[in-house]
């Protein structure tokens, strides 16, 4: 993941490979953004986070498979 560390506006993004297909799904909130992209299978592939949700990028950075495999 990218992180942007600015007090104003904290952003996290790592997004998803070029390839794949899939969709966003957008959830705001008073004091932040939370988007998560899941290919056709379901699985996460990538995110965007901004302000207070930037607090949940270890825990969706373990769920994104590896660019690379083993």
């Amino acid at each position: 993941p990218v992180v942007v560390k600015t007090p104003a506006c904290p952003t996290v993004v790592c997004p998803p490979p070029a390839a794949v297909e899939g969709q966003w799904e957008e959830t705001v909130a008073a004091d932040g953004v939370r988007a998560l992209f899941h290919d056709t299978a379901g699985k996460l592939r990538g995110f965007a986070l901004v302000g207070a949700a930037t607090r949940d990028k270890q825990a969706l950075t373990k769920d994104i498979p590896p660019l690379l495999g083993g």
